[in-house]
Order: structure tokens, then C-alpha cells, then sequence
């Protein structure tokens, strides 16, 4: 069981995810970080065994908006880009 460590003017806390991955965050006092990470272990459990449905994360279409624009290239080609969506349309 980890507890809370001093973190600069706040308390920060670490703890395991039900996937395995290693997450922290820091909070102001230590009392909170005591109950946060308390409350995160717990969950983090309960998901684990099934107890509650996984943690789901906000998607907007702005972040893949961004996305689509961050992979366009100087070689964009509209008609390749039509011709893959008939090639997969097909198989549906």
C-alpha cells in the first residue's frame, strides 16, 4: 500500500490502474491525497474484478479533427483517399 508523498507546496499520490499502468497526480493537502488515493486503489480494484464498468474517456470530434489536419502531407491525394473508401465499402 503506497501513501502520499511531499510533492513541492502539495502532496502527490501514485497508484496502478486496472490495466497495470503506473498513474499520479498531485493534490494540495495531505488529508485529500490520503482520501484520493484511498478512493483510486479502490477503484482500480473493483474494475479489476468486474465490480464496475471500465473508465471511459471524454472523445470530441475537435481532438480528431486535429488529428486528420496533423496527418494531412504535402501529397494528399483526394482521389486515392475515395478509391480506399470504395475498396473497404465492398466488404461491408
Amino acid at each position: 500500500m503506497s501513501k502520499p508523498i511531499r510533492h513541492y507546496d502539495g502532496w502527490r499520490i501514485r497508484w496502478t490502474d486496472e490495466h497495470g499502468r503506473r498513474r499520479s497526480k498531485t493534490l494540495q493537502s495531505k488529508t485529500d491525497a490520503e482520501l484520493e488515493l484511498r478512493h483510486r486503489q479502490l477503484a482500480a480494484e473493483e474494475r479489476k474484478l468486474g465490480l464496475r464498468p471500465p473508465e471511459r474517456k471524454a472523445k470530441f470530434f475537435h481532438h480528431a479533427a486535429d488529428w486528420r489536419r496533423s496527418r494531412r502531407t504535402a501529397a494528399f491525394r483526394p482521389r486515392f483517399s475515395r478509391s480506399c473508401f470504395k475498396a473497404t465499402s465492398q466488404f461491408q
